[in-house]
């Protein structure tokens, strides 16, 4: 478990409707569940047990089930339980148990968002996926190297997933956007997508 997580997050704390990803909390709960401290490992174990079942619950309200009321207490009674595990943990003296007590107490919000509006994805995944090719790109080249062309590579970056999520040729736009500022023109906008 890295130990700069919390710090590394704060930065986003400044989005009010954010989420966190529940597959990195689980992974981290998981890694407690599985370390050598006795503490450690309770915490870990119930974390991860709390999660899972909220996790299920949530599948089973995007299903729309008859019993969705019961679900709803149910799951009022695990985010209970999960705050209470962490604010008991919070002080102890196992660091990372006391750390991931910490990140949860202090993300709160953005944790349980998605229990609250199960439409929300539980994970990020889609969106480190969409960026993986670029993370990638940037290890290769060892990256632009000054702060102009690390904008320059996050704007055609921004741009080409974008025209590519709008079934668009991301070098045509590219193209005709070049053509027209050379002929000092505005630059055309990239079309709105087709809400189905």
């Amino acid at each position: 478990m890295r130990l700069t997580d919390d710090r590394r997050l704060s930065v986003y704390r400044i989005f009010p409707r954010r989420l966190r990803c529940w597959a990195h909390l689980v992974r981290k709960a998981r890694a407690l569940y599985q370390c050598l401290d006795s503490e450690g490992q309770a915490f870990g174990e119930a974390l991860l047990l709390a999660m899972i079942l909220l996790m299920r619950n949530i599948h089973r309200l995007r299903e729309s089930p008859p019993d969705a009321e019961s679900l709803w207490a149910q799951n009022q009674q695990l985010l209970t339980l999960l705050r209470s595990l962490c604010e008991t943990h919070r002080d102890i003296a196992h660091v990372d148990s006391r750390q991931l007590a910490g990140e949860f107490l202090n993300d709160w919000e953005a944790i349980v968002r998605v229990v609250e509006t199960p439409a929300h994805p539980l994970t990020n995944n889609v969106a480190e996926r969409s960026l993986r090719h670029w993370v990638l790109l940037r290890k290769i080249t060892f990256g632009s190297r000054t702060a102009q062309g690390s904008r320059v590579v996050a704007l055609l970056a921004s741009v080409i997933d974008t025209a590519r999520l709008r079934d668009l040729n991301p070098w045509e736009f590219i193209a005709q956007t070049l053509a027209e500022r050379r002929k000092n023109q505005p630059v055309p906008r990239l079309p709105m997508p087709v809400l189905a």
